[in-house]
This record gives structure tokens, C-alpha cells and sequence, in this order.
């Protein structure tokens, strides 16, 4: 069903560009993570964690609209 590559590296965290990659996913997993505990601690948790979600897709949907070139 789905093809493998077979000469596609391994991950490992020695190969430069696999480092960098797992840098910026933990970088992009604390600002995420920040901002959640951030807007929970400046409304309550419910409000808090409505307003990070709305802020999230509406910020998702934007990207999505200038990656296809519609905004």
C-alpha cells in the first residue's frame, strides 16, 4: 500500500539536520505550551484554554489561506 524508502536515513539525534529539526519541534512545543498556561493564568481555565484554541486555528486558517496564495 504505502512504498518505504529504503536509503532515507535513520533518525538519529548525531546527523546535523535531525538535531535541528528536534530543536525546533521542542522550541514550537514550549511557546504552544507556554501560551496555553499563559492565557489559563490571565482568564480561567476554561476561558483561557477557548481563547488559546481560538487563537490557534484562527492563526492555522490564515497560514493555510497564504500557503495557497488566496489572501
Amino acid at each position: 500500500m504505502f512504498k518505504i524508502n529504503s536509503t532515507a536515513k535513520k533518525f538519529h539525534i548525531k546527523h546535523e539536520t535531525h538535531k535541528e529539526t528536534l530543536l525546533k519541534f521542542i522550541a514550537i512545543a514550549l511557546i504552544f505550551i507556554g501560551y496555553f498556561l499563559y492565557m489559563i493564568w490571565k482568564y480561567d481555565a476554561s476561558t483561557g484554554f477557548a481563547v488559546a484554541a481560538l487563537t490557534w486555528s484562527i492563526l492555522y486558517s490564515v497560514h493555510r489561506l497564504l500557503m495557497a496564495g488566496l489572501f
